[in-house]
């Protein structure tokens, strides 16, 4: 089961109620429209998000967005959601990109990146894709895959970046090339016309003209201090005044108004702001379960109502987010003053997260609520579920962000770790470390393998023993295989056997360290079965890419015995099985396409062999792993 997405980061958020029309700006984004990028680069608080999210509103072309936030700092999961924000407008782009970033086994980024715009390509019509908030991303993965999309975008697409800093990819290339149009802090400035239109027209306030181009030197067309300027003014009698002593830098501000904003507030509506901008998003049950209350969907429409940097995220108005100063203000103010409930709301969030499936949010909240015994406990129970998808880079980066004395305890998380090194190329040393935590906290229960009783530390059930045992010896024979050391793969897959492991995963992987040994040591018939079974639990499981890529491994061990015909068959049989249910063909079918065309080859079928080649050689540049593959 795939964990499921917050569909709200793809939402494009609604025009804003008091929205002062821009057509300079939208004109400026509508010339750069033919180029590969437009990038909007400014501070917090100058309308970059609400200029294109106005601009969205008068395409007629697919608009794709996506709302990205820190945990967005992995690469898979920025892929997930890069293309789910793709889907929202086509479904049928990126399906093949999908499964194979899925799969069990990922192809290199670069040949998934391919694959993508490959797809993106082949759709032939326009597509916009909005990226929000890119400066909070940090990840160079992520900015590499970024500049390789860029730089290999396809004419039907074009691209914004929204954010206050300039990403780290090569803009200077694309300035020269003039494929990218630029929209900066001076751009986004209000205008003195721009300013009364907000000021009086929106607001409200009947300013005079001095005092609103006193506003706007003052400010300097910043719109955020504005905002909230026009916030003190609502109500005030004696405008100029207040107009006459607003002074000082930005700085200061947003402090001051900010906390007269807040401070002209109830006390129970000033609560509910700082308890709840812990939250990157908020809903009324999220609001509800982490201040213990029931009336938040009141207050969230209070709030909207009034106007108080409260931003819709969908049409229902399910789902909200503060204006980012507004957040930050808030935070340092229950950072300041109520500094002992954050533990406590993140440690509520996390659990409203983990009762509605959403496993990310919840260890994120988990680990900054410093619950690190609940945090370990959730990364342990979607271990299995996060190596089966691939998503080794999360799963290990959760584990660093735990006490080492929360992992060492946990012999399960110690083994999804473990495995998570090892599948990803970790150092031999550093996984085998991690092995022996594993052995330690079993043993220090009192589960050592030669003496299986229990004792009040781990009152794990018997079966649930036999399956860490299993993984634990199957971790060994993979490290075995990492040195060649062929006599000791057979040792310790023998042992692991005796634990008779219930889990497909473990079967499946003991059977493949198996067939590398056999092959190894030249026994290609032996090599053969263990790949074969392999892979038919790895379909039970249903793991395409490990059952078609082992398979197609098994049936080379007959090629390499000579039995061509029998080999031929298997990879047939393999192509079925690479075969979606509506008769597409998963890209892993590649590598039975390339064996076919060199068994074509040797029986001189050149029409054949050339046929199956070039199907096979197009199929694996979306998978990866191609230098194996010849005969």
């Amino acid at each position: 089961m795939s964990t499921p997405l917050l569909t709200t980061k793809l939402y494009i958020p609604p025009p804003r109620s008091n929205l002062v029309s821009r057509p300079r700006l939208i004109e400026r984004l509508n010339a750069g429209q033919p180029s590969k990028l437009t990038l909007i680069s400014a501070p917090a608080g100058f309308g970059k998000t609400t200029l294109v999210s106005e601009w969205v509103q008068l395409q007629l072309q697919p608009v794709a967005w996506l709302s990205l936030d820190e945990g967005d700092n992995d690469l898979t999961r920025f892929l997930t959601y890069l293309i789910a924000a793709i889907q929202e407008r086509d479904g049928n782009i990126g399906i093949d990109f999908q499964e194979a970033l899925g799969a069990s086994q990922s192809p290199p980024a670069e040949t998934l990146l391919t694959l993508l715009i490959n797809e993106i390509d082949a759709h032939k019509y326009q597509i916009i894709l909005v990226l929000d908030d890119y400066h909070l991303i940090t990840d160079h993965s992520v900015h590499e895959a970024l500049g390789f999309i860029l730089t290999h975008l396809p004419p039907t697409m074009h691209m914004i970046l929204v954010g206050r800093v300039d990403p780290p990819i090569s803009l200077s290339r694309l300035r020269a090339q003039g494929e990218m149009t630029e929209i900066r802090t001076n751009d986004l400035r209000f205008t003195e016309s721009e300013t009364a239109v907000f000021l009086n027209d929106l607001m409200k306030l009947d300013l005079s003209s001095e005092d609103i181009f006193a506003l706007e030197s003052r400010t300097e067309g910043w719109i955020a201090s504005l905002h909230l300027a026009a916030l003190s003014l609502q109500g005030r009698e004696n405008k100029k005044e207040f107009v006459s002593a607003f002074s000082g830098s930005h700085h200061y501000i947003i402090d001051y108004l900010v906390d007269e904003v807040k401070s002209r507030q109830p006390e129970e509506i000033q609560k509910f702001l700082c308890q709840t901008s812990i939250l990157d998003r908020l809903s009324a049950p999220l609001c509800d379960t982490i201040l213990e209350t029931s009336d938040s969907r009141q207050i969230l429409k209070k709030l909207e109502e009034s106007n108080l940097f409260l931003i819709p995220l969908d049409d229902e108005r399910r789902w909200y987010r503060y204006h980012h100063l507004f957040a930050e203000f808030l935070k340092q103010c229950l950072q300041e003053n109520q500094s002992a409930e954050i533990p406590k709301l993140h440690q509520r969030a996390a659990g409203w997260y983990e009762r509605n499936g959403l496993m990310d949010e919840a260890v994120r909240h988990a680990l900054i609520g410093e619950d690190f015994e609940n945090a370990a406990r959730l990364v342990e129970q979607n271990g299995k579920r996060m190596l089966e998808r691939s998503e080794l880079a999360a799963l290990m980066k959760w584990v660093d962000a735990l006490p080492e004395d929360q992992v060492r305890t946990r012999p399960w998380l110690c083994v999804y770790h473990a495995w998570a090194l090892r599948l990803s190329g970790s150092p031999y040393e550093i996984v085998e470390s991690r092995i022996r935590d594993a052995e330690l906290a079993l043993e220090k229960g009192g589960w050592h393998p030669t003496q299986m009783k229990p004792t009040e530390r781990f009152m794990l059930p018997v079966d649930e023993v036999r399956n860490l045992w299993a993984h634990i010896f199957a971790l060994h024979a993979f490290q075995a295989v990492y040195r060649e050391d062929i006599d000791r793969v057979f040792e310790l897959a023998e042992k692991a056997n005796t634990y008779y492991p219930d889990e497909k995963f473990v079967k499946s992987s003991l059977e493949f360290a198996l067939g590398w040994a056999h092959r190894l040591s030249g026994d290609l018939e032996a090599a053969y079965q263990s790949f074969a079974e392999s892979s038919a639990l790895s379909h039970e499981s249903g793991n395409i890419y490990m059952a078609v890529s082992t398979r197609c491994r098994a049936a080379f061990g007959l090629v390499l015995a000579g039995k061509l015909h029998q080999a031929e068959q298997i990879f047939q049989d393999a192509l079925q099985l690479a075969a979606s249910k509506d008769g597409r063909q998963y890209p892993v079918a590649g590598y039975a396409y390339v064996y076919l065309g060199g068994i074509n080859y040797e029986w001189n079928n050149l029409e054949s062999a050339k046929r199956y080649s070039f199907e096979g050689i197009q199929l694996c540049e979306r998978v990866g792993f191609i230098m194996d593959q010849a005969i």
